[in-house]
């Protein structure tokens, strides 16, 4: 889009200051902040499921007891 850091903040809603931590690394940016740059350039932040190759049983093991999904 060829926008400066301070057209892109402007843009999105972000601070500047906050636009130059992501873009210089210093900060890795709230979820909220990057949905608000991403929904500039037409693109959502979302979470998916990898491939079912990948074993999860380790993961539900160390959830505790009410946080584990039941077979309703």
């Amino acid at each position: 889009m060829r926008l400066t850091t301070a057209e892109m903040a402007k843009l999105s809603g972000v601070g500047f200051r906050a636009m130059q931590d992501i873009e210089q690394e210093r900060s890795e940016g709230s979820v909220q902040t990057l949905n608000r740059i991403l929904a500039t350039l037409g693109l959502k932040l979302s979470v998916a499921r990898i491939a079912s190759s990948v074993n999860a049983e380790p993961l539900a093991d160390a959830l505790p007891e009410r946080d584990r999904a039941t077979d309703s």
